[in-house]
């Protein structure tokens, strides 16, 4: 996709995205289990957790200062537009994006690298 924007004749902006509504848990939920873990939420709001079944090690955990104080409708990515103009046809439903980073993010680990 991103080839294809950059060889497109008109320079606009485009919004890279499988078009589909994820909660952030269900995201954090594949990406953990890409990770390896099985993840096992439990609170709820600013209290809620989630731990791997298998361990008990904390995964995540809710952080106050990315809390929306106000709900918001859904949003939703709409990749229409860069679809359009060049063709493109995702390939990756979410799952597969959510292992793709986490895999990126195990593999600049074990080179060593923890700037991020």
């Amino acid at each position: 996709a991103m080839a294809l924007a950059l060889a497109h004749d008109t320079v606009t902006d485009y919004v890279f995205a499988t078009g589909t509504k994820t909660p952030v848990r269900e995201f954090l939920r594949l990406a953990a289990a890409a990770a390896g873990f099985e993840p096992e939420f439990s609170g709820a709001g600013l209290d809620e957790t989630c731990r791997d079944r298998k361990s008990g090690q904390e995964i995540a955990k809710v952080a106050p200062q990315f809390f929306r104080p106000n709900d918001t409708s859904s949003l939703i990515g709409d990749p229409r537009r860069l679809k359009q103009a060049t063709g493109w046809k995702g390939s990756r439903d979410v799952g597969a994006i959510a292992e793709s980073m986490m895999r990126a993010d195990i593999d600049r680990r074990k080179a060593g690298h923890t700037d991020y």
